[in-house]
């Protein structure tokens, strides 16, 4: 499977904890500017995906700063019956979240969130803040992508 034919960056795939802490998926490196979280399943088995915070990692480990980072696709996220904003989870606020469609239709996984690095970058992984105030939706397996241009279809 894939984005448009495209595979996850090399070794892209991961299973995340069933915690509220920081969690971290870590990446052979790889060279882009976008890079896509593809959310397969969640926590609990529900259809939601749930994020309070993504940063992307730089060759060396480090975050890349969320300043020059943005949000600039999600397949579904809940702006009526909650603020479940994709571009929550680069607010540096814990308590705010991404949350995709709940009220009026629940999408189902797979669930696609890209973040415009604003230039090419090392990308090594990523780092995920769950929400804190609820397990629903939480990310279990995920995929990540890494690419020079936008990723075609999404």
């Amino acid at each position: 499977g894939g984005i448009e034919g495209l595979g996850p960056a090399r070794d892209g795939e991961a299973t995340l904890e069933a915690s509220v802490g920081w969690q971290t998926a870590k990446l052979k490196s790889v060279t882009g500017r976008y890079v896509c979280v593809e959310a397969l399943d969640a926590q609990r088995g529900d259809v939601f995906t749930t994020c309070a915070e993504l940063r992307v990692l730089d060759g060396a480990g480090n975050e890349i700063p969320v300043e020059r980072c943005s949000v600039i696709y999600a397949d579904s996220e809940e702006l009526d019956g909650d603020d479940g904003a994709a571009v929550s989870v680069l607010d540096g606020k814990p308590e705010t979240f991404w949350h995709t469609q709940w009220q009026g239709g629940e999408p189902k996984h797979p669930h696609h969130l890209v973040i415009d690095l604003s230039r090419e970058e090392t990308v090594s992984g990523v780092r995920c803040l769950p929400r804190q105030d609820s397990p629903n939706g939480r990310m279990k397996s995920i995929r990540v992508y890494v690419s020079p241009t936008r990723f075609g279809g999404l």
